[in-house]
């Protein structure tokens, strides 16, 4: 799938015409009367976008050819609806979408002229709004200037925010191609299923009432098929049974779920090859900046947490008198506990990373940061759905289902776990949550219990939470840090040849060759920044750095360096060099070495790039990869007493990456 992302990106790059007239037909076509709301335009123009932020397109030429088309077809819906008039109703295929075309009329007539510019942005109305103008007579100069001017700003809302991603997407691409490539294909998909989902709800809600009202009429003409299964199917008395039955079979489903991940387990397979391959690539994803909210996450699942609104929630439901639901609840954790506690001594999946807990948590499945957690947050939605009103529910069980994910990801993430051992313990709470659901189906739930239980686990979570993180930071720090690679073994001393065994291109996180590493440096970053006075050090990530990006007159110096990572691991120091076109950067990253007289040192690894500073609309400032630019660069002139060693490297194209020849340097390098 990456490969063919990346043929379609450089075809589109060397085919600009196709695509401008691919803008071009797509932006007409979404704003033809009725056809438009069968143009996935949203999910094209924001694709077109993408490939304006990295790169590959030029963003005047895309953005006037989708504000053309975007004219162009309100242009012919108003003539269609111009010369139809109230004949419109009753042409195919506009006759089977008179309800929208009302709706439309409706629209305009409170809205007048401010309905062709308002509604371009409105799903639905958009498609009809410009043949309902033509239909009711609007003056046709009034309409050309609306719709040239509402045709601009709607081309501007959905290339720019496009265009965001692709610069995102190229800022990745300096960490990993194929992590870039992922977040691009990832987004694609995300927009199409968002496309399909809205279009599969708009039509439901066009046809469903109809076809039910059919299916009723259907099941009332006989009394057996009222009391029968298609009327408990169909009929609005049945809503407890089809409930009741969309339970059972969800529970169903997280019991086979969890039999697949324990049989998987038991054989060894590793969930196909699923376990090793996703904890290696994650815990391969890891930075200093990364760990910081992955680690809060994991504190946030410990026991000491998750004990503590437990017994929080247990507190309210006894002073509430609610001795069944707190017998449930206890009970619940009591047979979680069982479960996770005996699982872990019968099975003793050993761990990711080795040595990282002592006793019973020496082992790995379940998960029980993953199982309690998830318990947790499934009987606070079960509180919820029960008792607390439709505005307040929705982004209850939203928030919890996002910290529960996030608790679970930091634990793979951080090397604690596999990801058999947390789907396991997903489907085990989350059928426990199911079980606990269906025994109290019955049980009334006030909306003040219901508030008052969620406002206790709302106030103790973070304070729980904030108290672990301060007591306990160092040690999780310490106990799920990253285990440093081993030094690099040189058979020869490193200016006797010796460097020649020094990597020679920066690795991103999936091996693919980068930009060449022309430096080697013997000595402290400190003393290269001594020896390279033309050089400043890159500023520091802050609001303010990144309140550069978003400024249109901001210098190259003072613009932060984004972080490329060699092996995982992102620059140490970073110097800019400015030029008339941009900036020269030099990204320094340490590499351990033992000598052949087994001496452990550090020498130091640099790349070259080139960045040129791009201002689009006079509002950005953004240091941009010029992919045709041929950079070289020769350090060997700008070190005193640098030694040039080796072939010539090619530079990295993809990167900007200058190549050059190898130099040695730094402090005893003659």
């Amino acid at each position: 799938m990456h490969e063919y992302l990346q043929h379609f990106l450089d075809f589109s790059a060397r085919h600009l015409w196709l695509t401008l007239g691919l803008a071009l037909l797509v932006s007409a076509a979404e704003a033809l009367l009725v056809v438009g709301l069968f143009v996935p335009s949203t999910l094209i123009l924001v694709g077109l976008g993408g490939l304006v932020g990295m790169g590959k397109l030029p963003f005047w030429p895309v953005f006037l050819a989708t504000a053309a088309g975007a004219i162009l077809g309100d242009a012919l819906s108003y003539w269609v609806g111009h010369h139809y008039r109230e004949r419109l109703y009753g042409l195919w295929p506009f006759s089977r979408y008179r309800d929208l075309l009302r709706l439309g009329q409706d629209y305009f007539s409170r809205h007048g002229g401010k309905s062709v510019v308002i509604g371009r942005f409105i799903p639905g109305i958009k498609a009809v709004v410009p043949g309902i103008a033509g239909m009711m007579g609007m003056n046709p100069w009034r309409f050309t200037l609306l719709n040239v001017l509402s045709a601009l700003a709607w081309a501007a809302t959905h290339l720019l925010p496009g265009l965001s991603a692709g610069w995102v997407v190229a800022v990745l691409a300096g960490i990993s191609r194929r992590l870039a490539l992922t977040f691009a294909l990832t987004l694609i998909l995300g927009l199409l299923l968002i496309w399909l989902v809205n279009r599969v709800i708009r039509l439901g809600l066009y046809y469903l009432p109809r076809w039910h009202a059919v299916l009723v009429a259907w099941v009332e003409r006989k009394p057996e098929r009222v009391h029968g299964l298609s009327g408990r199917i169909v009929l609005a008395e049945y809503a407890n049974f089809r409930q009741e039955t969309a339970m059972y079979l969800l529970l169903a489903l997280a019991l086979g779920g969890l039999l697949m991940v324990l049989a998987n387990v038991l054989l060894q397979t590793g969930l196909g090859g699923l376990d090793p391959a996703l904890s290696q690539g994650l815990q391969g994803l890891r930075t200093e900046w990364s760990d910081i909210p992955m680690l809060a996450a994991t504190l946030s699942g410990d026991t000491f947490v998750i004990t503590g609104v437990v017994v929080a929630v247990l507190g309210v439901l006894l002073y509430q008198r609610q001795h069944a639901l707190l017998t449930g609840v206890l009970a619940a954790f009591l047979v979680a506990g069982v479960f996770i506690f005996g699982l872990k001594g019968m099975m003793q999946v050993p761990r990711p990373t080795p040595d990282l807990s002592s006793g019973m948590d020496t082992y790995s499945f379940p998960s029980g940061h993953t199982g309690f957690s998830t318990l947790l947050a499934g009987l606070l939605i079960w509180f919820a759905l029960k008792g607390l009103p439709g505005r307040w529910y929705r982004p209850t069980v939203l928030l919890l289902v996002l910290l529960t994910g996030l608790i679970s990801l930091s634990r793979i993430y951080l090397g604690a776990h596999w990801p058999s051992d947390v789907l396991g313990s997903l489907f085990f709470s989350t059928l426990l949550s199911l079980v606990f659901a269906l025994v109290f189906q019955h049980e009334p739930v006030s909306a003040i219990l219901s508030t008052r239980i969620l406002s206790v686990a709302a106030l103790s979570f973070p304070v729980l939470t904030g108290w672990h993180i301060h007591s306990s930071w160092d040690s999780a720090r310490q106990k799920y840090q990253r285990h440093p690679a081993p030094p690099l073994v040189l058979e020869q001393p490193w200016q006797q040849g010796g460097w020649a065994a020094l990597p020679a291109y920066r690795q991103d996180l999936h091996g693919a060759r980068e930009e060449p590493f022309l430096l080697q440096w013997q000595g402290s970053p400190a003393s290269l920044q001594t020896a390279l006075p033309d050089w400043t050090p890159a500023p520091e990530w802050s609001l303010a750095g990144l309140d550069g990006f978003v400024r249109g007159d901001t210098a190259a110096p003072a613009l932060p360096a984004i972080p490329k990572l060699q092996a995982g691991h992102a620059q140490q120091l970073t110097l800019i060099r400015v030029h008339p076109q941009g900036r020269y950067l030099l990204r320094l990253y340490p590499q351990p070495v033992a000598m052949p007289e087994g001496e452990v040192k550090t020498l130091w690894l640099g790349t070259v790039t080139d960045e040129q500073l791009h201002r689009p609309l006079g509002q950005f400032s953004l240091p941009w990869s010029d992919e045709e630019q041929v950079c070289n660069i020769d350090l060997q002139q700008l070190l005193p007493g640098a030694q040039a060693v080796g072939p010539v490297l090619a530079g990295a194209p993809e990167q900007a990456g200058c190549g050059g020849q190898r130099v040695m340097a730094g402090i005893r390098v003659h």
